[in-house]
């Protein structure tokens, strides 16, 4: 029976190859939904109702019914992203299916190799930055059915285009900021909201311009319409001229910024203000012309604009006024700013009073500068970075140089600053590296903190009777100065006013000097000798910190106070008096005076601060004086050479340490009984103090 049914099937399939059939597609079939299984690389859930599936590892789809939630990134402590983030630098395509209604914010932010983009006619609204860096997206096509795009949804994508529909309502702020292949928005005519005019992005009755595209180039004029320009509009623009009309009134700080290919800047009459840095960081502009109605001018209106040659003024300005490119006051009275171009020596005009903050600020071919016997004033600023400045004369009645105004002239070699001159500012001549030659005027009140900072090659300071102080840092670092006589009006030395002067080796301190506040010489290693006034009240902290040239220091009777490592580090220092009047010495003063033998210590004491004579290896003998009644921890730490040791009877409490490391502690010298040696608190670690032979009663 089995052999006929197999006879009959051979039969039956001879008959279906004879007359061309073929087997069903049964295989084919299968083979295609693992493929499609092969394909979903990843996916998942995510919201409510909401699924994504990455296929291929370069095609994102987002599906379901309902929105793609906010995200915020990396805005806090707390990094919040879509899971899909991860998928940033490998997807580039995106599909949002049918049934999505919103993009949250930040979605797809800083997707580099995103290129094609499609949404669904379900899309009423793409949330802040869902689209931001989306470097690599040139064309989006956005669906008639959404309303609102979020602030930067777009800013930093590829995008050379972008269009509008009617029916879009609102778009945040710089939804296309740094969109620099961006060359036209177009708006639908029949948009209630937005309007667009030579491809340019406004509200709808054009008093608002709201997008300048990134990437438009060559020369543009501002509808005489616009009333308001929205923050950063022109800011990084390719433009090359451009023209601001005059019902928009104000040059706002940094409303040109980074506007590498502006080369002129056309103002028309009804501008009224441009602030501080409205032009900034303009290296090709040449030319700005200023109407008759501009009145204000605020602060470094022209900042590092180094191809500046001409401010023209219209005539009939009532604030203003321009000569050969120059910008001043009207009556000449205030030189405003001088282009960055400008080379070659240059004369003030007769009549000027005042050289305004930053007027010749990185004029860097300016070579030399005359003032008239009119100048009274010099601002803030306002020759600082003239490098090629190398003579200056100040004329005889100049009254006040202001802060920074000549830092940075690295080729200023000499300088007088006459008695006329009564202020001079923070930091004036900082960074005048090669200033050599130095005489400050009777008529100064102080020199200022940092006033000659950094002036590495000054060698000689004249230094006249009348300033009261010299202040913070003023001559700090000044690393050719060999000597300095300090007048005796000065009262106050302030912190670290001579700090880093290593070749200073004379330095007179006045009988009239009350202060010499922190670290005001540390570091003036080749100071070898210094007197210090009675007259001096206190000497701060680390003044004389690693003066290690300094062999001899006297301290006359007056000087109450002398602070924390006023002396440490000072390793060629062999001995110290101090006077009955001392009533501190303070923490660590004397550390690290390997070579210090001789001490004396003022009986007006009372307590030996912590480390104040650690790793003084060379001390042998000390008496602390009666009246004393703590060591400190670690005060004595480390004196290898100390043998002995006086103690007076008032001491009732000695610290950790205090005597660590004394191996050659052999006497110990108490001046009280032994029942009192036993009261005394003495702190751990100070086995070579317990080990010294005592005596008592001394």
């Amino acid at each position: 029976m089995m052999k006929h049914g197999l006879r009959a099937l051979a039969l039956l399939l001879c008959v279906l190859l004879l007359s061309g059939c073929t087997w069903p597609e049964v295989v084919p079939w299968a083979r295609e939904e693992e493929a499609a299984e092969e394909s979903v690389t990843q996916s998942g859930s995510f919201g409510i109702y909401m699924t994504w599936t990455l296929a291929d590892e370069h095609t994102l789809h987002i599906s379901g019914r309902g929105v793609i939630p906010d995200y915020w990134g990396d805005t806090t402590k707390t990094p919040n992203w879509p899971v899909w983030h991860e998928f940033r630098d490998t997807v580039t395509t995106l599909v949002v299916e049918e049934g999505v209604s919103v993009i949250g914010s930040r979605a797809f932010t800083g997707f580099s190799r995103l290129t094609n983009v499609m949404l669904p006619e379900s899309l009423i609204e793409i949330g802040a930055s869902a689209f931001e860096d989306c470097e690599s997206l040139a064309e989006i096509v956005i669906p008639d059915g959404v309303h609102s795009i979020g602030k930067q949804c777009f800013a930093g994508c590829g995008l050379t285009s972008m269009t509008i529909s009617p029916f879009v309502e609102e778009i945040g702020d710089k939804a296309f900021d740094r969109c620099e292949r961006l060359v036209e928005i177009r708006v639908d005519p029949d948009n209630p909201a937005y309007a667009s005019k030579d491809g340019v992005f406004f509200t709808k009755d054009l008093t608002r311009l709201l997008c300048l595209p990134g990437g438009k180039t060559g020369a543009y004029a501002l509808p005489d319409s616009v009333i308001l320009v929205a923050e950063g509009v022109f800011a990084g623009c390719e433009l090359s001229e451009v023209r601001i009309s005059g019902n928009f009134k104000v040059v706002s700080s940094g409303m040109f910024a980074d506007c590498e290919q502006l080369t002129e800047l056309w103002l028309e009459e009804g501008v009224t203000t441009i602030e501080d840095r409205g032009l900034t960081n303009c290296p090709a502009l040449r030319a700005v012309h200023i109407p008759a109605s501009l009145s204000i001018i605020n602060g470094n209106a022209f900042d590092r604009c180094p191809a500046l040659q001409e401010i023209s003024v219209t005539e009939g300005n009532l604030k203003f006024s321009s000569e050969d490119g120059v910008l001043y006051s009207l009556a000449k009275k205030r030189l405003v700013r001088c282009p960055a171009a400008r080379e070659g020596a240059f004369t003030v005009p007769s009549g000027v009073e005042c050289i305004d903050p930053m007027a010749f600020e990185a004029c860097l071919g300016l070579s030399g500068i005359e003032f008239p016997l009119s100048l009274t004033e010099i601002g803030d600023g306002a020759f600082e970075g003239c490098t090629g400045l190398s003579e200056l004369d100040v004329g005889l009645r100049l009254e006040r140089i202001g802060a920074e105004a000549f830092r940075g002239c690295t080729q200023l070699r000499s300088l007088t600053i006459p008695n006329s001159v009564h202020e001079l500012g923070e930091s004036a001549f900082f960074g005048c590296t090669a200033l050599e030659n130095l005489s400050l005027g009777s008529g100064l009140e102080a020199v200022a903190a940092c006033a000659f900072e950094g002036c590495g090659a000054l060698r000689e300071l004249n230094f006249s009777h009348g300033a009261d102080s010299v202040d913070r840092r003023a001559f700090f670092g000044c690393t050719a100065l060999e000597s300095i006589v300090i007048p005796t009006s000065v009262s106050v030395v302030g912190e670290s006013a001579f700090e880093g002067c290593t070749a200073l080796n004379h330095v007179v301190l006045p009988s009239g000097l009350q202060s010499i506040e922190s670290r005001a010489f540390a570091g003036c290693t080749a100071l070898p000798e210094v007197l210090l006034p009675g007259t001096i009240d206190s000497v701060g902290y680390g003044a004389f910190e690693d003066c290690t040239a300094l062999e001899r220091a006297t301290v006359y009777g007056g000087v109450r106070e002398l602070g924390g490592r006023v002396f440490a580090g000072c390793t060629a220092l062999t001995g110290l008096k101090l006077p009955e009047t001392v009533e501190q010495l303070g923490p660590n003063a004397l550390e690290g005076c390997t070579a210090l033998q001789n001490l004396s210590l003022s009986y007006a004491l009372t307590e030996i601060y912590y480390g104040c004579f650690q790793n003084c290896t060379a001390l042998e003998q000390l008496s602390i004086p009666a009246g004393v009644e703590s060591i400190g921890f670690d005060a004595f730490s480390g004196c290898s050479a100390l043998s002995a040791v006086t103690i007076p009877g008032s001491v009732t409490r000695i610290g950790e340490g205090a005597f660590a490391g004394c191996g050659s502690l052999a006497q110990i010298s108490f001046g009280g009984s032994e029942e009192q040696w036993q009261t005394v608190k003495i702190g751990d670690n100070n086995a070579p103090l317990l080990a010294a032979e005592m005596s008592f009663g001394n």
